[in-house]
This record gives C-alpha cells, sequence and structure tokens, in this order.
C-alpha cells in the first residue's frame, strides 16, 4: 500500500513538472520554467509495528490450537496452563533456533516451563513455522504450527 502512495506522489509530481525547453510564450526569452519541487524520499527501513496478539493455550499435552494462522507483524502468546513444556520452533525434535521459550537461546536445551507461564514471539516474516514440546513431542505428537501471511 505504501509502495503504491509513493508511486502515485512521483506521478503527480512528474506531470507538474514543465518540459526543459519550452516554446510556451509566457515566459520570457532566457528565463527558465519553474520545475516542480523534487521529491526526495528518505529510505525508510521497515518498522515491524505490534499487530494483533493471538493466544496459544498449552493443556495437558496439546497445543490449543494446534494450528494458527496470522498475519506478518502479529504476535503468537504461549500461555501454560499444565507443567513441564516447551514451546521450541523447528520439526518436532530437530529445533531450527528461530525461537523457543521461555527467552529465545538455547533452544536444543532450554528449560521446561511451568504452569502460569507466558512466552511471545512476534513473527517478520510470510511462512510457515512449525514449533513443538521437546518433552513431548514423540510419544504425544505435541506438534503446532504457526501459518504466516501477508
Amino acid at each position: 500500500m505504501l509502495f503504491l502512495v509513493g508511486l502515485l506522489l512521483v506521478l503527480m509530481l512528474w506531470s507538474l513538472q514543465a518540459p526543459a525547453a519550452s516554446t510556451d510564450a509566457r515566459i520570457p526569452q532566457g528565463a527558465t520554467a519553474p520545475t516542480a519541487p523534487s521529491l526526495h524520499l528518505p529510505f525508510v527501513a521497515r518498522q515491524f509495528t505490534p499487530g494483533t496478539v493471538y493466544t496459544v493455550t498449552i493443556v495437558n499435552v496439546d497445543f490449543i490450537p494446534r494450528i494458527r494462522n496470522i498475519r506478518v507483524g502479529d504476535t503468537v502468546r504461549w500461555e501454560w496452563a499444565a507443567d513441564f513444556h516447551t514451546v521450541t520452533s523447528g520439526l518436532p525434535g530437530v529445533p531450527d533456533g528461530l525461537f523457543c521459550s521461555p527467552s529465545n537461546t538455547d533452544c536444543a536445551s532450554s528449560p521446561a516451563s511451568l504452569k502460569g507461564a507466558v512466552y511471545e514471539h512476534q513473527f517478520h516474516q510470510v511462512g510457515t513455522f512449525p514449533y513443538f514440546c521437546r518433552f513431548h513431542f514423540a510419544f504425544f505428537n505435541m506438534t503446532g504450527q504457526i501459518v504466516v501471511g501477508p
């Protein structure tokens, strides 16, 4: 959307500019025609503003909902309603280090969290992000997936 607004501004300013060699009789000989101000837009890095916060609840040995659809810039908030679980990104048993509870560090061996814990992660890219509980993925298929759309 921002791209379209910028393009529209450039086109509007371009249409206001006078030709370099004008034959307009109203401009005195030797004078230059006025031109539209130049549009110098600074480069602005895309900032991820807080979007919607979606909750996934950890109950017994399950993530509810198991699949959560969100948009770029949204945040997923995992809430523990049961003890001794992790949120670890990657395919079951294979941490990829993209995100993990409780603090996004040492995802392959991060500690389990207990009932009442909360972990949040904001998603900045379109894609599908699988995750699992390191302690319960094998026997209980405790896995989930975040699907991020534009």
